[in-house]
């Protein structure tokens, strides 16, 4: 219902963040993109963020030749060893694995940290082509939204009375 809810104005930022991409090659030496097939998913991205006056840019595109990154697992101590080796300041890192295993979720499409750290996302091969919403989904973590169906803040109500202090918030 109208006025039901305060609604909070977004001020739109006009901003264009800078993206460094960082494509795993398998174990023959192929990474399965070329710049063509990188630049639709960030023209994607930029129509999802432009009402919020947000913007990406590639500035770089790496490939990196160890094939062993390729399946990324976190357990075996992949994050630290990507991030010390491969990793840009001042951009937004975006690393194409062919398959993601994370301590807390297991098989992924992709994850971020939420914001304080460095500054990158993991995303699968797949997750970058076509309509995935994954690289949508993953960067709203990267900007620290929680799940809609977050809990561990306790219950939110459908009515909304609540939602600063629960849920998503």
């Amino acid at each position: 219902m109208p006025g039901e809810f305060d609604c909070v104005q977004i001020n739109q930022t006009d901003r264009t963040l800078s993206v460094t991409i960082w494509i795993l090659q398998d174990s023959l030496g192929n990474t399965g993109y070329n710049q063509t097939q990188l630049n639709a998913p960030i023209e994607a991205l930029n129509l999802v963020f432009e009402p919020i006056g947000l913007g990406f840019e590639i500035c770089e595109i790496n490939e990196i030749e160890n094939f062993q990154f390729n399946e990324f697992i976190q357990a075996e101590g992949h994050l630290e060893e990507i991030l010390g080796m491969y990793y840009q300041n001042n951009t937004i890192n975006i690393y194409l694995t062919q398959s993601i295993e994370t301590l807390a979720e297991g098989e992924v499409g992709g994850f971020a940290p939420f914001p304080g750290g460095r500054d990158y996302i993991f995303v699968t091969k797949q997750s970058m082509v076509g309509a995935s919403v994954v690289r949508i989904h993953v960067l709203g973590h990267f900007f620290g939204l929680y799940h809609t169906f977050e809990d561990e803040f306790g219950v939110e109500l459908v009515d909304g009375s609540n939602c600063e202090t629960t849920g998503d918030l």
